[in-house]
């Protein structure tokens, strides 16, 4: 691997290539995959944020309240019943994306939470058509995931929350929303990398709230240094790859420059969820439910539920025990992977009301969490920056014993959710909100969105209709 010194000097920071090609992309230029996947990413964003204004007050009746004495705008802020300027806007939808745990993944990164909450907030004061906006959520998806994978080891083994990329994918998109040209969009990047923080200190450690909303602080961040680059403010040159940028600076400069630079957009790798928590958990609950669907689990008399997988995010998601299968607070029930597994045994699913304050209160859930071990096993792995297998074992009390293994969660492209799924979670998500008289409207407005000529139509439908 080149040193720091000669990357400034022998060759171009990737930070500028990817700036340049990102001004430089047209919705033309997009592959299907990458408009399918950033229409899906735009839908499921959504949902998942207006879901969360029914729960989790807790985490975002701080947010709410700060909110409430800002200056008022022109962005509609879903549930806070006034609009709000662009970037308060964007701290809103960004705090709510990840709030839930219920938006979609792509390995060791939360590609459309900081893009989407971005875009969309800046897509509506600038006017901008759906076709623009497609191509700047799909750039800012690419980005988020292109940081994280280009690292050799998973974001987490370094000490940072797999939401480290989004101020840079944030920074990106709304250059895009906003046409920048490539040196301002390299200063976009180049002021965002002085942001980008998040350690693992709040998954660690059970009771931040930082894990929550840090979508918020992601997207505004990224937003506010694409504003400021179009003003004219000059950013770090090398943000990615200078001595002190990204690559250096948080991760000991072990990345994969040539996957960096490649041009292929990544968006169509993203997972997207079937169930409300983290996506490493996902790939256990896939085996569990495979089971279940088996016929061949009776909860009733289970001695002892065995999962082993290779990634580092295990022992964390796994221990202590007995806070792991009875967590005190939903945002780290959703990383519990004892009392995940304990909920889609005892209730045959997982719903966004099993994190509610009685839904945490589940006894036969914990109990069965109480009985989980695990194992790590780096031969599972088939790169660092996925989760790789994961393998669920069970024994009943009379000696029996079944096991299964999850190459791919649910919702993985190789084990995929259709659309069709994305939209019933759309509906369920609204639902829980009371806008489901609206919901459909807005399926078919994402599903067409290339046709779309203003986008503010979008948001205006779900901000006309929470007034009511």
């Amino acid at each position: 691997m080149a040193s720091a010194q000669q990357l400034d000097t022998e060759q171009e920071d990737a930070g500028a290539i990817l700036a340049a090609a990102a001004a430089d992309t047209t919705f033309d230029d997009l592959p299907d995959a990458a408009i399918r996947n950033a229409k899906w990413g735009i839908l499921d964003t959504l949902g998942v944020c207006i879901a969360a204004t029914t729960t989790a007050d807790d985490y975002l009746g701080p947010v709410r309240r700060w909110l409430g004495n800002a200056p008022s705008g022109e962005v509609p802020a879903v549930a806070l019943d006034r609009q709000l300027t662009p970037l308060d806007a964007i701290l809103w939808w960004g705090a709510l994306a990840h709030t839930l745990d219920y938006d979609d993944v792509a390995g060791y990164s939360h590609p459309s939470g900081p893009a989407v909450c971005a875009a969309l907030p800046t897509a509506h004061a600038a006017r901008i058509d759906g076709r623009q906006l497609i191509t700047a959520v799909a750039l800012g998806q690419d980005l988020v995931i292109r940081l994280a994978q280009a690292v050799r080891k998973p974001v987490s083994e370094y000490g940072w929350l797999p939401s480290i990329p989004g101020i840079l994918g944030a920074a990106i998109t709304t250059s895009k929303v906003l046409s920048l040209n490539a040196e301002q969009t390299r200063n976009s990047l180049g002021l965002a990398l002085h942001q980008t923080s998040g350690t693992m200190e709040a998954l660690a450690r059970p009771g931040s709230a930082y894990r929550a909303v840090r979508e918020g602080f992601n997207a505004r961040a990224g937003a506010m240094s694409a504003y400021l680059a179009g003003e004219g403010m000059p950013g770090d040159a090398t943000s990615l790859e200078g001595q002190y940028g990204y690559f250096n600076q948080f991760f000991q400069g072990d990345y994969d420059r040539a996957f960096l630079v490649n041009p292929t957009l990544l968006g169509p790798i993203t997972t997207f969820k079937p169930w409300p928590c983290a996506g490493h958990p996902q790939l256990f609950l896939t085996a569990v439910a495979d089971l279940l669907k088996s016929g061949e689990v009776n909860p009733a008399t289970i001695k002892s539920i065995r999962i082993t997988g290779c990634s580092d995010l295990l022992p964390h998601q796994c221990e202590p025990i007995e806070v792991r299968s009875a967590p005190p607070h939903s945002i780290d029930a959703k990383v519990s992977i004892p009392f995940l597994i304990g909920k889609l045994l005892t209730h045959g699913t997982i719903t966004i009301a099993d994190f509610s304050d009685e839904g945490l209160k589940d006894a036969p859930a914990s109990a069965l969490g109480e009985r989980v071990q695990w194992k790590l096993d780096v031969g599972l792995r088939r790169g660092m920056n996925d989760y790789g297998i994961g393998i669920v074992e069970i024994e009943h009390e009379d000696g029996s014993t079944v096991r299964t293994e999850a190459a791919y969660p649910l919702g993985h492209p190789e084990n995929p959710l259709g659309w069709d799924d994305i939209v019933t979670k759309f509906h369920n998500c609204m639902q829980l909100a009371g806008l489901e008289h609206v919901s459909e409207k807005i399926v078919q407005t994402v599903d067409n969105l290339e046709s779309l000529p203003d986008v503010t139509s979008l948001l205006n439908s779900i901000d006309n209709d929470s007034r009511e």
